[in-house]
């Protein structure tokens, strides 16, 4: 956790600024986390962002394989309008020596730029991949 309080400058009043995460490893194969912001220092207007992860990996899993999978969310309420919007995605893999595939997905809604910072606003994006990858018998050189 991290509290700041910031100095006024350039017209925009003091703030207090939270950023919080806590994370937990239930097992050897499940987590959870949960993620709270408070403020925007760039502006005097309030914000507030909150989001949540889960993930889940297995070296047994799927078809007596490694197997992992991931989801998580954000949700951002600004003061005044702007930024308000949310974003999420998941994604699951299987990463193995003969067989290695993967699927994603995550959304970023289109008045997510501000509180965000970096994040550019309005994406939806899908990846995938399929990798076959055969040890041949015998020595190959």
């Amino acid at each position: 956790m991290l509290d700041v309080q910031t100095d006024s400058k350039s017209g925009v009043d003091g703030e207090n600024l939270l950023v919080s995460r806590i994370a937990h490893n239930f097992d050897e194969h499940w987590s959870l986390g949960t993620l709270v912001t408070r403020g925007d220092p760039t502006r005097d207007a309030g914000n507030l962002l909150y989001g949540a992860d889960a993930s889940f990996r297995h070296n047994r899993g799927l078809l007596g394989r490694r197997f992992t999978s991931s989801a998580w969310f954000l949700v951002s309420e600004s003061e005044g309008g702007g930024g308000d919007d949310g974003a999420f995605g998941a994604a699951l893999g299987y990463p193995n020596d003969r067989w290695r595939w993967s699927l994603a997905a995550k959304q970023i809604g289109d008045d997510s730029t501000r509180p965000w910072g970096s994040c550019r606003a309005g994406v939806q994006r899908y990846d995938g991949s399929v990798f076959f990858q055969p040890r041949l018998e015998g020595a190959v050189r």
